[in-house]
């Protein structure tokens, strides 16, 4: 009995990573590459952020994190500038989504308000990164020209990810406690 659900737990997790492996990939290459040359936006909007977030909202705590550290690393290595805060500022961000999304139901009503508090994580670590890149500089200007526009564009090109995630989360049996 016990070996028999070892295995079905194996299946699971391995069913997880062949589901959310790519997308997370797919997501990061859009990230890095497409919404950085877009010349019309001022800051580049975090997809992958969205994704974890809905991870976070349609799966367990434990896989949120471990979605989280892997994208991070991910992002880290395409390309990202600075110091390599992105897998702690993913995992903050998915700790905290996971935190609210026990409190709240899996609706697309809810979801901007989950991306609320993870943007505003990754601004966070955004602005620590800044400083601890490029000293002290106006917090005024940061705020005006990277973080307002960061968030803002965020959100916006997140808010289709929902749709994107939640059969991702079927098809890997994501464990939440509703059912997705």
């Amino acid at each position: 009995m016990n070996a028999h659900r070892n295995r079905a737990q194996k299946r699971l997790v391995w069913r997880k990573i062949a589901v959310y492996a790519p997308l997370f990939f797919l997501l990061g290459v859009a990230q890095c590459s497409f919404f950085n040359n877009l010349s019309f936006i001022s800051a580049v909007p975090d997809v992958v952020l969205g994704a974890l977030t809905a991870v976070a909202m349609f799966d367990t705590q434990r896989t949120a994190a471990v979605c989280a550290v892997g994208a991070g690393a991910m992002i880290d290595a395409m390309g990202s500038s600075g110091i390599s805060l992105c897998p702690v500022a993913f995992l903050v961000a998915a700790l905290i989504c996971s935190e609210i999304s026990k409190k709240i139901l899996p609706s697309f009503l809810s979801w901007p308000l989950m991306l609320i508090p993870a943007a505003l994580t990754k601004s966070v670590f955004t602005l620590l990164n800044i400083y601890l890149m490029a000293g002290a500089q106006s917090f005024s200007v940061i705020l005006k020209t990277i973080l307002l526009p960061e968030l803002i564009f965020t959100l916006i090109f997140s808010l289709p990810l929902f749709f994107i995630v939640r059969p991702c989360a079927r098809l890997a049996q994501a464990r939440s406690k509703f059912k997705v």
